[in-house]
């Protein structure tokens, strides 16, 4: 399966941007190519609708809400 790990320096306080970003649903909230997220299985996965068409569908794998990964 493949996986996809990125990371950017950004001037905002690493808190300030993991409530933003840190829930594994909240990505409509603030990406805007993804109209929609449904959760499935438990939350451990979601179904993204994409802007313009098409689905992604995600595993969450692990959490850390200490180092916000």
């Amino acid at each position: 399966m493949p996986k996809v790990s990125m990371s950017t320096d950004l001037k905002v306080a690493a808190d300030q941007v993991w409530s933003l970003i840190g829930r594994f649903n909240a990505l409509p909230d603030w990406h805007p190519g993804i109209e929609k997220s449904v959760l499935e299985k438990a939350g451990q996965q979601r179904r993204l609708s994409l802007a313009g068409g098409g689905t992604i569908v995600e595993t969450l794998e692990h959490v850390d809400e200490h180092n916000r990964t």
